[in-house]
């Protein structure tokens, strides 16, 4: 015979579910913490820009240096397609980079990141 409505259906499938009997749980493992990060780390593979969430003086002005050169001739996406290859970083955050920061700057933030990015850091050595 036939469903012909969705109250019907409904109704058949819980009068099933209740001569079939009450459905018994699965035991489920407790796990330490441990455990749970060891599996996470089989399940996922490891991300290697994890460490690198930020771009250094230097990176921002190679981004601006090729995206004012390259900006008429080349579309966003080929512009962090290039300078994925020589900096450390996904095209994906290279090219939000340049659409939220980098092509807001001005001439004098340019010259100011430009500045900047000639300074090099000693670090202190005993």
């Amino acid at each position: 015979m036939p469903i012909k409505t969705t109250s019907s259906y409904r109704v058949s499938t819980r009068t099933q579910r209740a001569k079939e009997g009450p459905v018994k749980s699965v035991e489920v493992k407790k796990q330490t913490p441990e455990e749970l990060a060891e599996e996470r780390r089989k399940k996922y593979k490891p991300n290697h820009f994890e460490e690198r969430k930020f771009f250094t003086v230097q990176e921002d002005y190679a981004i601006l240096n090729l995206y004012s050169k390259e900006n008429a001739k080349k579309s966003t996406r080929e512009i962090a397609e290039d300078l994925s290859n020589k900096i450390k970083h996904t095209q994906e955050s290279i090219r939000d980079r340049i659409k939220r920061y980098i092509s807001k700057l001005s001439s004098l933030d340019s010259e100011l990141l430009k500045d900047a990015s000639k300074v090099g850091f000693k670090t202190n050595s005993a």
